[in-house]
């Protein structure tokens, strides 16, 4: 997700707790064909807040749009209990199930030491037991923030640069402090 640059935040910078994503374009001699389409993704526990988010691009998707369209919980008991079932109409190329992570958030900022080079140095935490993946804002010179991760998550801060050729890279885990 960090190097094709699919991060699991809206449009609002909110953080996602995804359950899901996928690129799909259906063609019919050449031109777009649009229709209802229904797709099943397994999970190992049922969110009943998952909501549908989505894009119509060629290109990676940097943030979600909420999309409104439906997502099916099944019965419990069902033998298939352990999907959702989202339909939609295939207006957008990529569709992600995802639910807001609520909370107290927190401003978190990270100093980069002995930086081998500015401009090639990506900051990300990501999360535990969520399926979340976010990206640090570079704010100046060696600073690299992040205005609302939300408070006692667990997860990994991960640096990562790329100075001739090789990368270099910083790996804590760690809660998110208030």
């Amino acid at each position: 997700m960090m190097f094709e640059g699919v991060l699991t935040v809206s449009h609002t910078r909110q953080i996602l707790e995804s359950a899901g994503f996928f690129y799909i374009r259906t063609t019919n001699n050449d031109s777009k064909a649009t229709g209802k389409i229904g797709i099943s993704i397994p999970t190992n526990t049922i969110n009943n807040e998952m909501q549908t988010f989505s894009l119509f691009t060629d290109s990676v998707p940097q943030a979600w749009l909420l999309s409104g369209d439906s997502i099916g919980y099944p019965d419990p008991d069902a033998l298939d209990s352990l999907y959702y079932y989202i339909e939609f109409i295939n207006d957008y190329e990529w569709i992600n199930c995802d639910d807001f992570i609520e909370g107290p958030q927190s401003d978190f900022t990270v100093n980069i030491y002995k930086n081998p080079t500015l401009y090639y140095t990506n900051v990300y935490f990501i999360f535990d037991e969520i399926n979340s993946i976010t990206e640090f804002s570079h704010y100046s010179q060696d600073v690299f923030k992040h205005y609302m991760l939300p408070v006692g998550y667990t997860g990994k801060l991960f640096a990562i640069a790329y100075y001739d050729g090789q990368g270099h890279y910083y790996l804590e885990e760690m809660t998110i402090p208030e």
